[in-house]
């Protein structure tokens, strides 16, 4: 629920914007929001002046804001569902570099993936382990594989979002903070998508969204 000060709040930033009262409490006000304070904060960063407007109070209020905003996109309803086609398509790519790592001819000891911090909001909430704070600059989750003996492994998490202290170990619910490989993969299965053509609403004998290719040789 928004505070009492969100509606004097949003006009300001109608005065500050030139963005209309009813933009910003329309369906994409979430976006605009978050819009607005990335683009102020990647100002700030950077050492460049802000408008007279964009107070620190108002910084405030414009992260709390966006980070209502991540939670709209990615939690709050439906979550599982909105996974599946956000944060779950990560998940799965990190599953299948995974199993890829541990076959016996690889080689592979590192994958690095460079990411924006929707992108790390979106995997938090892929994995049900979202704090609903803003991922900071330099944000970093971390996947750890273990072996136990010669036929099992684990998966550990951690998340670093403060350079001063060392990275927080996360817990993935259903599991230890050292889970077995196959229960992590049991875990997540729920935002990983099988079917895509099911999974966009397509009928079995629908063949819209597919492509037919003719080639003609004269």
């Amino acid at each position: 629920m928004l505070l009492f000060w969100t509606q004097d709040f949003l006009k300001t930033l109608q005065n500050g914007t030139g963005y209309t009262f009813d933009q910003l409490v329309g369906q994409k006000g979430p976006y605009i929001w978050w819009i607005l304070y990335d683009t102020l904060f990647c100002e700030k960063i950077h050492k460049y002046p802000l408008p007279d407007w964009a107070t620190d109070t108002v910084m405030e209020k414009l992260l709390y804001l966006s980070e209502i905003a991540m939670d709209t996109y990615f939690g709050i309803y439906n979550q599982q569902e909105k996974s599946k086609l956000a944060g779950g398509v990560l998940v799965k790519a990190i599953i299948e570099n995974i199993t890829q790592a541990l076959t016996p001819l690889s080689k592979q000891k590192l994958i690095m993936y460079s990411a924006h911090d929707t992108t790390i909001g979106a995997l938090h909430s892929a994995l049900n382990i979202s704090s609903g704070r803003f991922p900071p600059y330099a944000s970093c989750h971390f996947f750890e594989i273990y072996q136990v003996d010669n036929k099992s492994y684990t998966v550990e998490m951690y998340f670093r979002n403060d350079s001063s202290v060392e990275p927080y170990p996360i817990t993935l619910k259903g599991c230890s903070q050292s889970c077995p490989l196959e229960k992590f993969i049991e875990l997540t299965s729920s935002v990983i998508v099988q079917d895509w053509r099911k999974e966009c609403g397509f009928k079995a004998d629908d063949s819209s969204g597919m492509f037919n290719i003719l080639i003609i040789f004269i």
